[in-house]
């Protein structure tokens, strides 16, 4: 191929990009930056397949547990898409939910919260019927929203991920009584606060 193309050709790009691919599912991280890097050398910065370059990149360094790099190469994966005049849908999928879990990684469930919520709106745009993809991302948006103690969020949340369990083909009964039970706790949450707050009147004021 070196023969036929430029250098800078961009097949270069995507065999490299690929190559990385298969270092880094061995577990050969360091050859996998190395040929992410000439995949980018290879294209222009702003080229939207250079996002999932980014992308793939910031997952090698993830895996080595290095969230803060990690996240700089995903901000710059989706600067590029949110620059692309068509957004791939797919790749924002991906990115939403890889940052959503570096930064619940790093316990900054704030953030966490933030990106998944991104990652659940692209969802439902994408695959509507995926209710199966649906439930679970209702039910670990609820799960950040009880970690925070916003019980009422949590709540609808958790009711969202039951509705659209019971609409996949294969139902599982163990995850709606797990969520069944976390929407008992809140209730008890939310009562007993209630009932703090009638004892305790100036609390209102």
């Amino acid at each position: 191929m070196t023969k036929c193309l430029p250098e800078n050709h961009f097949d270069f790009s995507i065999a490299y990009n690929n190559i990385g691919l298969i270092y880094a599912a061995n577990g050969n991280y360091t050859e996998a930056l190395i040929n992410y890097n000439k995949a980018l050398s290879t294209s222009t910065s702003d080229h939207p397949f250079s996002s999932r370059t980014y992308l793939n990149i910031g997952d090698v360094y993830r895996m080595t547990e290095n969230n803060n790099l990690a996240l700089e190469h995903y901000e710059k994966a989706l600067e590029i898409q949110m620059q692309c005049s068509t957004q791939n849908h797919h790749d924002l999928l991906r990115i939403y939910n890889v940052m959503n879990v570096a930064y619940y990684d790093m316990n900054n469930r704030e953030m966490s919260l933030k990106y998944y919520e991104k990652f659940l709106e692209i969802l439902l745009i994408v695959e509507p019927l995926n209710f199966n993809e649906h439930s679970t991302a209702y039910e670990n948006i609820a799960d950040l929203l009880f970690l925070k103690n916003d019980f009422k969020a949590a709540l609808e949340y958790y009711n969202k991920a039951i509705e659209a369990a019971e609409k996949t083909t294969t139902p599982s009964l163990e995850t709606i009584e797990k969520m069944q039970k976390m929407i008992r706790v809140i209730l008890v949450k939310l009562t007993s606060a209630s009932n703090e707050l009638k004892d305790n009147p100036t609390e209102l004021r």
